[in-house]
């Protein structure tokens, strides 16, 4: 939590600017700091250490929303090639549905809906896998024909 006292203040700018990407870093410092705020509860009222549920949370949530945020964001960076082609790169990784998916989730795994979640998560990859395909077939088609 001391972490987000450290960032910037987030204005309307630069929620258009990474729309989906900015709401999906919040979403999962918001299911991380939960979940180990549970997991402290747990541990202080000595029940079951580290509980399968608080444990998804936690890991599809918290730290697998991070992650996505932030290669969402480093992808178009590490690709390169000029302002139009970095805002493109942003474009591509701009994803609402796999804002949903990821938090759809992490409710299912919350609440027990272990079919849900697969399947959230199941379509979550299946849309990061298509946006990073295109991402990295805009790279190789534009060293192909010698830009960037």
């Amino acid at each position: 939590m001391g972490l987000t006292a450290l960032l910037p203040a987030i204005h309307v700018k630069q929620i258009r600017w990474a729309g989906p990407r900015l709401l999906q870093l919040g979403a999962g410092v918001g299911w991380w700091v939960g979940a180990t705020l549970a997991l402290a509860w747990q541990t202080a009222h000595h029940h079951a250490l580290f509980t399968q549920p608080v444990l998804g949370v936690l890991v599809i949530g918290g730290y697998a929303q991070i992650l996505a945020a932030a290669l969402a964001y480093l992808g178009p960076v590490l690709r390169g090639g000029g302002h139009e082609r970095l805002s493109a790169g942003f474009h591509t990784t701009r994803s609402w549905f796999g804002l949903l998916a990821a938090n759809v989730a992490a409710v299912a795994i919350a609440v027990g809906a272990h079919e849900v979640a697969v399947g959230a998560i199941g379509a979550w990859l299946l849309d990061t896998a298509a946006r990073a395909a295109m991402l990295a077939r805009s790279a190789v088609s534009s060293r192909v024909a010698g830009v960037g």
